[in-house]
């Protein structure tokens, strides 16, 4: 038995130093993107430099592309498609494409509760330190916690407001958000240092959607990461691969890793310093 409970002990000795190692605390990003999904919807682009955090709300009714083959939603149904689908990721995913940034943590409600409404919050406000540490998340305790001591002295006037375009469809009186107006409005607003400095030239393949490739490209270039070319190449479906010459390992490597579940592996790049193969990517970001 003893030597058993030492397994025990030392797995999760082991686990916790990973999860501390992987935890904003240890890796601190330049700048670190959240939203609070409810019934008054916030995109937070919060700074860990001398720069600028900025604040966005979306009202309810408007209607965002939701990755994954879903279509146009009205964002107050994205959480009815994640209780439906059991994937809370439908919400990074389309806030990720609506801002042209990697969204890093994200707060939500498990109920199938629908919101309506056209109207935003009146005033500006910081993320909510009560969210942040009880509502279900794609991050644990310790990121929590990072957050909560990051924003305690923070107030709604510390952030600057980010506005977006609407195009009104009268016809079915809808309201679109107008992502390709908001990416040209924020450009170099959301971008993450780190990534253009390291200046990485990437070429990004799929097999089916150019559509799906472009909106990723602009994901890309939004956070300061540069796509010098967009390849349609037929191949076998497989998990989504980062290929890089064993002297590209980089920042930008890593993080495009984590965040789009990629396998990182060493090959031929021909020009580039890495090629993005989606795979199985491509499909769980498809635009329609």
């Amino acid at each position: 038995y003893a030597s058993v409970i030492v397994f025990i002990v030392g797995y999760l000795l082991f686990k916790g130093i990973q999860s501390f190692r992987a935890s904003y605390f240890v890796s601190a990003p330049e700048r670190l993107n959240i939203v609070q999904y409810g019934s008054r919807t916030a995109f937070y682009s919060l700074t860990s430099t001398s720069g600028r955090s900025y604040v966005m709300y979306l009202p309810p009714d408007l209607k965002m592309s939701v990755p994954g083959g879903y279509g146009e939603y009205r964002l107050g149904s994205v959480g009815k498609l994640v209780h439906l689908y059991k994937d809370p990721s439908l919400i990074q995913k389309t806030l990720s494409v609506a801002s042209s940034s990697f969204v890093h943590a994200y707060f939500y409600t498990s109920s199938d509760e629908v919101f309506y409404g056209t109207e935003v919050a009146a005033e500006k406000t910081r993320p909510s330190i009560r969210t942040i540490m009880f509502a279900d998340s794609n991050i644990g305790y310790l990121d929590r916690l990072y957050l909560a001591l990051k924003l305690i002295r923070q107030s709604g006037e510390d952030y600057t407001l980010l506005s977006y375009n609407e195009e009104v469809n009268k016809i079915y009186n809808e309201i679109l958000f107008e992502d390709e107006a908001f990416e040209q409005n924020t450009i170099g607003l959301l971008y993450q240092k780190p990534y253009r400095l390291e200046q990485q030239n990437i070429q990004l393949q799929y097999a089916d959607s150019y559509k799906t490739a472009v909106k990723l490209s602009a994901l890309l270039e939004g956070n300061g990461i540069r796509v010098n070319d967009l390849a349609e190449k037929r191949q076998p479906v497989q998990r989504c691969q980062l290929i890089h010459d064993e002297q590209h390992d980089s920042q930008t490597l890593r993080d495009m890793a984590v965040f789009f579940d990629c396998d990182v592996k060493e090959g031929d790049t021909d020009i580039y310093d890495i090629l993005f193969v989606l795979g199985e990517a491509e499909q769980a970001w498809e635009i329609r």
